[in-house]
């Protein structure tokens, strides 16, 4: 039976998407067919936005040892320049989130998460510092710190936080940072998770540039 998801991310950079991969045990290659059940018998709602026919076709394969079915990686028809990760979880697919995501969940969330680090990493400098914890409810947050003094005591650390949902949806936070300047710091990272600008949260202190500010992006459906 054919049991076909779509991840709750999107992607931007593909190389830092097979660095993410493979730090999680598995391979990308360049391919037009991705392993499946081989057909959509109804039993299960198509991926939003893919037809019937659509299912099993690719730009690019993720295969890991442990399934005989792999991640399609496919151009996103919604979001132009941005790639949707497709896969069947029935069966041998069980296995591929086990090792990319929430068996639970039914979703891809440790790639999720392992490719926000990928970005975290490209994105900000030298002078920052990445940790990773997980809460209680499953949900992994990687902190990036700058661990650079405080030029004066009413000035806070500056820390940039990327929360992985178990679904897969990724949210970015900013904080200690001073009116416009949080948006800076995140440009970048935000647009190698594929968030649209319609998705940024903002509080009252970004439109305070002489108190802490802090902004928000988060994911729906997709980045």
């Amino acid at each position: 039976m054919s049991h076909v998801i779509k991840a709750q991310f999107t992607i931007v950079d593909l190389e830092l998407l097979k660095k993410a991969v493979q730090s999680l045990g598995g391979s990308m290659v360049q391919s037009s067919t991705y392993r499946w059940y081989g057909q959509h018998v109804g039993d299960y709602p198509l991926p939003e936005g893919f037809s019937a026919n659509d299912l099993g076709k690719c730009q690019f394969a993720i295969s890991h040892p442990s399934s005989q079915y792999d991640i399609g990686v496919v151009r996103s028809k919604r979001h132009p320049g941005q790639w949707e990760l497709l896969c069947d979880f029935w069966g041998t697919g069980e296995n591929l989130l086990k090792a990319f995501g929430n068996v639970g969940a039914k979703s891809l969330s440790r790639l999720a998460e392992a490719y926000t680090a990928e970005s975290m990493k490209k994105t900000i400098g030298s002078a920052w510092s990445i940790r990773k914890t997980v809460t209680s409810t499953g949900v992994v947050q990687l902190e990036a710190v700058d661990t650079r003094r405080a030029t004066s005591e009413a000035e806070t650390t500056k820390r940039i936080v990327a929360k992985s949902e178990p679904n897969g949806s990724v949210a970015v936070e900013a904080f200690g940072f001073k009116g416009k300047s949080c948006l800076k710091a995140t440009k970048e990272l935000e647009k190698l998770l594929g968030m649209p600008a319609s998705h940024r949260l903002v509080k009252a202190e970004y439109f305070m540039s002489d108190q802490t500010g802090r902004q928000t992006r988060a994911t729906g459906d997709a980045l």
